[in-house]
């Protein structure tokens, strides 16, 4: 493949000039995996400089759930740009205000309107947290060493590899090195047989971490950069060129539409530890509730037979892509067999079941996948619409604590409700209306009495409180050393 410098330069020019914008409208965002600049780490804002550098990034930041601003605190949204880079390398922890449900819901939202979004480093592994990957990928902490990370080009042509420079005779000339020493904090796809659900686009030259792939989600699309490759911080990087390079030319590719490559996900090697599909007890699991909550309520329940037809419909057609018999059951089980019931407790703790539908590694190609998800997220419509018909749900509003996260109230399991200390709460009386999982959350209107000058929200007082006209509590009698 011939060498052209000016490759990068062209692409990145591609996402400004496709359409009239002015220096005030970055059409790239550097998205902060921390909510103020000064909590940002090395690797952070290594990222965030090399964006401004290659694409006039501008900077962007979560802020409530759901919710972003610009540099300047102003709100911000991600539909206003054609890419979105998140990079993840100080820590690999998936618990950061990236992680908030509504705003990953956000970033989903995003890519599924059109919007392209770049993940590297740890943020790999939000593939999986977005619901576009179903296995789990490996996540571990930043290191030290001289190893340098090479990737193997399996689409050598695609976009994203423009003006790199290749090495490896023996190889084709497919081998792209992009470090040359240490790790940041990582995610890849070793041992998972990952990616399925994406096109890989290189792997690395020692296992199968498969660092580097592009997933297709709506009308976006996503690429990660994993394993050792995403080290932005590294000062004296021999590969720095080839990592800039392959980075521009990422967001250049991701921000223009015209230039995106059709995914083709080839046969895929899925081990036993990844579920296919939906799970064997899960089918099971909810015809069981459905045949109760019919026989329970009858007549107050009429959608019971609807909803077990609808759910061995998809049982056949999720069957059928698995190449396995079809049952008489939904469940695959006699009737009233709970024996593929997940166990609780400490003996089935250690009773490992098979939650996948083959019990040996199996391989498919991207269609059937496709159709597996398609029906996966299928059995969970039917699943939420069946459970919350249930004729003991159907009121307006539940009555809700919420508790300060500073003080719970909460005993721990040794101690009963004596033990939880009087003073120091900020709870509040909530409602969710309607009782739905993405129900809204309200307080004070129904609070109909209470002291003057106070709304009837908080409770300053711990809770559960003393009832009225109790006796006061007895003091604590003090604990020696001993009993202690």
């Amino acid at each position: 493949m011939s060498h052209r410098p000016i490759g990068l330069l062209l692409a990145l020019a591609a996402v400004v000039t496709s359409r009239p914008t002015t220096a005030a409208e970055p059409t790239v965002a550097a998205l902060a995996p921390e909510t103020a600049v000064e909590k940002l780490g090395p690797e952070a804002r290594a990222a965030r400089q090399l964006a401004k550098k290659l694409a006039s990034a501008a900077l962007v930041l979560p802020a409530g759930d759901g919710e972003f601003v610009d540099a300047q605190g102003k709100p911000a949204t991600l539909a206003q740009f054609r890419a979105v880079w998140l990079h993840q390398g100080d820590t690999a922890a998936q618990d950061g205000p990236l992680y908030r449900p509504k705003t990953v819901r956000a970033l989903r939202g995003y890519v599924e309107g059109g919007g392209g979004l770049y993940l590297s480093g740890a943020a790999l592994a939000m593939v999986h947290t977005l619901g576009i990957e179903p296995v789990r990928p490996r996540l571990g902490r930043g290191g030290r060493d001289r190893y340098e990370a090479r990737l193997v080009a399996v689409e050598k042509e695609h976009p994203v590899f423009a003006g790199l420079a290749f090495e490896g005779i023996f190889e084709g000339g497919t081998i792209v090195p992009l470090t040359s020493g240490g790790w940041p904090a990582y995610a890849d796809f070793l041992g998972s047989g990952g990616p399925t659900r994406g096109m890989l686009l290189a792997r690395a030259d020692c296992a199968a971490e498969n660092p580097l792939a592009e997933y297709e989600l709506g009308r976006g699309r996503v690429i990660v950069l994993g394993w050792r490759a995403a080290n932005y911080a590294l000062a004296d990087n021999a590969h720095r060129d080839n990592l800039e390079r392959l980075t521009g030319n990422i967001l250049a590719y991701l921000g223009d539409r015209r230039r995106w490559q059709k995914v083709v996900i080839g046969p895929v090697h899925v081990p036993q530890s990844v579920r296919l599909g939906v799970a064997e007890h899960d089918w099971r699991a909810l015809e069981l509730a459905v045949e109760d909550l019919a026989e329970t309520f009858k007549g107050r329940y009429p959608e019971g037979g609807e909803f077990l037809g609808r759910l061995k419909a998809l049982r056949q057609a999720h069957d059928a892509i698995l190449g396995k018999p079809a049952g008489g059951d939904a469940g695959g089980t006699e009737k009233g067999d709970k024996s593929n019931l997940p166990r609780s407790g400490p003996e089935g703790a250690s009773h490992k079941l098979d939650l996948s539908p083959f019990s040996v590694p199996v391989s498919l190609d991207g269609d059937a996948l496709k159709k597996l998800d398609e029906i996966a997220r299928q059995f969970e419509a039917l699943k939420r619409e069946a459970l919350l018909a249930n004729p003991l749900l159907d009121f307006d509003r539940l009555l809700l604590v919420k508790r300060g996260v500073k003080r719970l109230g909460l005993p721990a399991n040794w101690q009963s409700n004596s033990s939880l200390p009087r003073t120091g709460y900020d709870n509040q009386i909530a409602t969710l209306s309607p009782v739905r999982p993405d129900g809204e959350k309200g307080s004070g209107a129904f609070c109909a009495k209470h002291p003057p000058g106070r709304s009837g929200k908080r409770l300053p007082t711990p809770f559960p409180a003393p009832f009225p006209g109790a006796p006061p509590p007895r003091p604590a009698r003090p604990r020696s050393r001993a009993s202690a």
